[in-house]
């Protein structure tokens, strides 16, 4: 490469960083003074950065991924220890997204992270949004489609999940069950194992870490359900036989002598003989009210916690 166009080239790259100082430097000082509504504004305007971009939009893109992931880990560090109504939401997550995808469409792993995290951190139509968005610009990526199937399935909305899955399936090489899903997720809307099910599919098709991670995440979630509603189960059969509530959830599993065969749940026991979650942390019991759930820093419960064989609300 001549040492002209390699300058060139480096000017560019200074020009870039110069462009991004003062925005970076702005989110900052707003950040510090707490001003969400402030920033998210500012971010809101995708169109607006990409014409300052000066063409370096893939760079600015990276940039902006980069610190969406930042504020996601920030946030999630600053809500450890705090009780699910005291946490705070990534409120920049989706602006900061939104800018990094309308800098380049193709950012697949950007529409993907925001489809899991925005759901379940932020708000689940802004996830549908970004992902409907992803899908426009990238009509032939059968992981988008998937995606939105499964968080229009997890909402209730089973007519949409279908049709996400019909026209994933008339993609060109998209294998045969894709389009078998459309009526299969009709019949199975709400059902925990078709969940299960369809969460493995999802992991099996991405190599992306993030992503795969938060499904490990949900998969577990969904066992935990099980064995909640298993150990309740066994709490109720432990009540009539003794009139009361045990003191704790090790004397349930000492008294009640659990067997979780025929449930698909597997009860796993500390040291102390307390059940634990798939991470390994305690449940958390209330002998008071006979409340038995997951502790929110090891397992966060999905919203719609259907019963074994239930169905979700609005689900034909």
């Amino acid at each position: 490469m001549k040492s002209s166009a390699r300058g060139f080239i480096i000017a560019g790259v200074v020009a870039a960083f110069a462009l991004l100082a003062p925005l970076q430097n702005w989110i900052d000082v707003r950040t510090a003074r707490a001003q969400v509504e402030d920033e998210t504004l500012y971010l809101s305007n995708g169109e607006q950065v990409k014409r300052l971009a000066l063409g370096y939009d893939a760079l600015l893109a990276d940039v902006y991924w980069m610190r969406a992931i930042q504020h996601f880990g920030e946030n999630a560090i600053a809500n450890r220890g705090a009780s699910e109504s005291d946490r705070t939401p990534p409120a920049l997550l989706a602006p900061l997204l939104d800018v990094t995808t309308t800098l380049d469409p193709q950012y697949i792993a950007a529409y993907r992270f925001g489809g899991y995290f925005l759901a379940d951190y932020v708000d689940e139509q802004k996830a549908v949004d970004l992902l409907n968005k992803g899908i426009r610009a990238n009509p032939d990526d059968l992981t988008l489609h998937l995606d939105l199937g499964f968080l229009y399935w997890r909402s209730g909305d089973c007519e949409s999940a279908s049709a996400a899955y019909a026209e994933g399936g008339r993609i060109p090489g998209a294998a045969p069950w894709v389009a078998q899903m459309s009526a299969v997720v009709l019949a199975e809307c709400g059902k925990r194992d078709f969940a299960l099910r369809m969460l493995k599919t999802m992991y099996d098709s991405t190599d992306d870490p993030r992503v795969r991670e938060e499904l490990v995440s949900s998969m577990k979630s969904y066992q935990a359900l099980d064995e909640i509603d298993f150990l309740k189960d066994s709490l109720g059969d432990y009540v009539l036989r003794f009139g009361s509530r045990p003191q704790s959830l090790a004397l349930l599993v000492r008294t009640a002598r659990l067997s979780a065969s025929g449930t698909g749940a597997r009860i796993r026991t500390n040291t102390a003989g307390q059940p634990v979650d798939p991470n390994g942390e305690p449940y958390i019991y209330d002998p008071v009210t006979g409340g038995i759930t997951t502790n929110p820093d090891s397992i966060v419960l999905p919203k719609f916690a259907m019963r074994r064989g239930e169905r979700q609300p609005g689900s034909n």
